[in-house]
């Protein structure tokens, strides 16, 4: 039986998890993915981009 490792990144209050053209509060991902992930403030633009996804 294989183990996947995984981890669960959650943005702090004003924040947002940027990845690529991606955006969420709260993610799961791969632990070697961890580092595509970065924390940035909430701004209009991020705000469009989480209403699609």
């Amino acid at each position: 039986m294989q183990q996947i490792e995984m981890v669960r990144l959650i943005a702090d209050e004003g924040k947002v998890l940027i990845n690529g053209s991606q955006a969420a509060i709260c993610v799961d991902t791969f632990i070697e993915n961890i580092a595509d992930w970065s924390e940035v403030d909430k701004i209009e633009e991020n705000k469009e981009v989480l209403k699609e996804n």
